[in-house]
């Protein structure tokens, strides 16, 4: 008897310590290292590059001087679609003169350009640049008109601006007016500003359309910050003589 109770007692602490142990464990599990994706973003990264030297002297009517801006697309740039704006000064109802003196009744614009822009490329006769004429705005308070032009086939189609490429010149040469109005010793400007888009998952070729997206997008940019579209200025100042 007495070795039954000991063998019972025996049976009674192996079970205390099986209950013991199952107390201790839990759910299986593991963990893995990260696994990471990592993803560099493009850019797109232009420059406007003209050929230009100041005037030393005030310019004259009937003067002309050198300037032939481009775009440039640096070699860390994507593929884009590129535009120019450029803002030329106005005389509102100003008299352009024939050379002599007569009135140019060939100039019917309201809002008359200070300058010819020689050489444009800006129209159907060509393989390089489009105006977008939806796009022409009279800022009258800075007094200028704004022209767009895209860097297009004349069939209406923009022309990719690849890596490291520049386009054509938007035109070679700028031509002060002979205008009746026209004040003396006063300091213009024409300012030409570069814009580009990617052309990756662009769904459209039309000039007008993209130029609605780079300035639907713009609108959206913060008024600090943000990365949306910056435009890239290049502008000159000329005195007009007396």
């Amino acid at each position: 008897m007495k070795k039954r109770k000991t063998l019972l007692a025996l049976g009674s602490l192996a079970l205390v310590a099986a209950l013991a142990v199952g107390s201790t464990l839990a759910y299986l599990t593991d963990t893995t290292e990260a696994t990471a994706n990592n993803f560099t973003v493009g850019k797109v990264d232009i420059t406007v590059e003209e050929k230009w030297e100041e005037p030393e002297e005030p310019i004259k009517p009937g003067d002309e001087k050198e300037k032939k801006p481009t775009i440039k697309s640096t070699n860390e740039s994507e593929a884009s679609y590129v535009f120019m704006k450029v803002a030329v000064p106005f005389v509102e109802n100003g008299t352009v003169l024939n050379s002599d003196g007569t009135k140019d009744t060939s100039i019917t614009d309201q809002y008359v350009d200070y300058f010819d822009l020689i050489g444009l490329n800006g129209n159907a006769s060509n393989d390089h640049w489009v105006r977008i004429d939806s796009a022409t705005v009279h800022d009258a308070e800075a007094k200028k008109n704004i022209y767009v032009y895209a860097y297009a086939a004349n069939n209406n189609t923009l022309t990719t601006l690849a890596k490291g490429a520049e386009t054509e010149p938007l035109f070679t040469k700028i031509k002060l007016r002979n205008i009746l109005e026209l004040a003396p010793n006063g300091t213009e400007s024409i300012d030409v500003s570069g814009y580009a888009i990617q052309t990756a998952n662009i769904d459209s070729t039309v000039p007008a359309v993209v130029w609605s997206y780079i300035m639907n997008q713009e609108a959206l940019t913060p008024a600090s910050g943000g990365s949306t579209v910056t435009p890239t200025p290049g502008g000159n100042t000329e005195t007009p003589g007396e």
